[in-house]
């Protein structure tokens, strides 16, 4: 098909095809229902990855968030969590495998964009909803968990494919992932939280991106982030959809339950023997 199309329209061109495809006894059948070209769409970076341009710029702006938080505790484990080493880690992974930012990179597109919207949604609810009960967002823990919400993700892939689950991501939720690995650096590393600190950022994590929790939020920087999370999930599947950006080859995978049940069965005899 995609050759027919090739010849017939032109080599090096962006197509969506709608079509049906009727099957008898001999061979299948293709009928093309529409053609339409997509004359303005660039596909490199959602096939390819993030180019050298946009991992410096999000780069670059994820360093300016970490200077603004003023906060020591939250700035030390930052500094640790966000090295340069991985955020160049976060460059090479997606955001989601089922979702939105699935492309190279796309976890630290979403690492950066999500705190920056976050901060904007706070700066305009304080500025609008300035009646006797508003109290303002506390814009330390409020950055500092939007730029650590995606730190699980480096337990939660494959090491050798970052487009599949880890062992630990096919058995558990994103969230507890998340928490475990901060809760392994604080102790690794030696940075010491207070109560407060620790039971706050925790909070506003589970209940951004803890996924259905009965969790409640103790202050307003959960709901805020959770909303700008939920904000950009929506806008960036709907950007690809748009873009026609199918899921990588072999995504699908994960996603089939017996193949998922099969895996977990096979991974547990591993185990055992």
């Amino acid at each position: 098909l995609a050759s027919q199309i090739a010849l017939e329209q032109g080599i090096g061109k962006v197509y969506l095809i709608s079509a049906a495809v009727l099957v008898d006894m001999k061979q299948p059948l293709i009928v093309i229902r529409t053609i339409a070209e997509c004359t303005e769409y660039q596909p490199a970076e959602l096939f390819s990855g993030l180019s050298e341009g946009m991992i410096a710029t999000y780069t670059k702006n994820i360093q300016e968030l970490k200077a603004r938080v003023k906060n020591a505790n939250y700035r030390k484990l930052l500094d640790i969590c966000l090295s340069d080493s991985n955020l160049n880690r976060l460059s090479q992974l997606p955001a989601s495998l089922n979702g939105h930012g699935l492309y190279l990179g796309g976890c630290l597109a979403a690492t950066a964009v999500v705190t920056d919207l976050a901060l904007y949604e706070g700066a305009r609810y304080a500025k609008l909803a300035n009646g006797i009960y508003s109290v303002a967002p506390n814009w330390d823990l409020l950055i500092t968990s939007g730029l650590l919400h995606t730190y699980g993700m480096f337990r939660f892939y494959d090491e050798n494919d970052p487009f599949k689950k880890s062992v630990m991501g096919v058995r558990m939720n994103y969230y507890p992932i998340l928490q475990s690995s901060l809760e392994r650096t604080l102790i690794e590393q030696d940075i010491l939280l207070t109560d407060e600190e620790f039971g706050n950022l925790i909070n506003v994590l589970q209940v951004a991106v803890g996924g259905k929790t009965s969790t409640k939020a103790i202050t307003k920087d959960g709901c805020i982030l959770r909303h700008t999370i939920s904000l950009y999930r929506e806008c960036d599947i709907m950007d690809y959809t748009a873009a026609n950006h199918l899921p990588e080859e072999g995504e699908s995978f994960f996603y089939d339950r017996r193949s998922r049940r099969y895996f977990i069965n096979q991974t547990n005899e591993m185990e055992d023997i």
